[in-house]
């Protein structure tokens, strides 16, 4: 139920804009949420849930969607599209991602003295908090931070799509508007 939503905020605001409201608010709800929550209060580990469930959407919709952008910065300054390029390599950054991420949390279950199927100590629950808390939701805000400096925005897009179709044209364009692209 989150995309809509998010397509609706990226749609007015910009991709960059709502990956940092999206994203930044979940990681700031949930860094918090999940170091307080208690025993016996299941709604609100469901509400967390929900809410870090919108970064998930979010970063996965818009990552997509900027990758797109990229192509066109790239075609304005090569005269090529190579998308095939930029989708492969950020398929294989998500999975060699993804694969180091695995290997971290399970080395960090062990150092903490995780034992499967059974009760787990209260030092091994703390740990397991400020790994699902601070540890995850402190990684997304540095990527809110990386977001935050990225020269793209809604204007700027219109303005390279431009560029582009004057320059396929042989005619003069202006690039003031998308000075800090190229």
């Amino acid at each position: 139920f989150w995309i809509p939503l998010i397509t609706m905020v990226a749609n007015r605001l910009g991709k960059r804009n709502s990956y940092i409201i999206f994203v930044g608010l979940s990681a700031l709800i949930c860094g918090v949420g999940f170091m307080v929550v208690q025993p016996g209060q299941l709604a609100f580990v469901y509400i967390l849930a929900v809410i870090n469930s919108s970064a998930f959407a979010a970063t996965f919709q818009l990552i997509w969607a900027m990758v797109a952008d990229v192509v066109e910065v790239d075609e304005f300054k090569t005269g090529s599209r190579r998308e095939g390029l930029y989708w492969g390599v950020l398929n294989l950054m998500l999975k060699l991602g993804f694969a180091f991420s695995l290997i971290l949390v399970s080395q960090y279950l062990d150092i903490i003295g995780y034992v499967p199927n059974a009760e787990q100590s209260p030092t091994v629950l703390w740990a397991l908090r400020w790994m699902q808390g601070p540890i995850y939701n402190g990684i997304m805000l540095i990527s809110v931070v990386f977001a935050f400096f990225m020269p793209m925005t809604h204007k700027r897009y219109n303005a390279l799509l431009k560029a582009i179709e004057a320059k396929k044209a042989g005619q003069q364009w202006d690039e003031t508007a998308i000075a800090k692209l190229i």
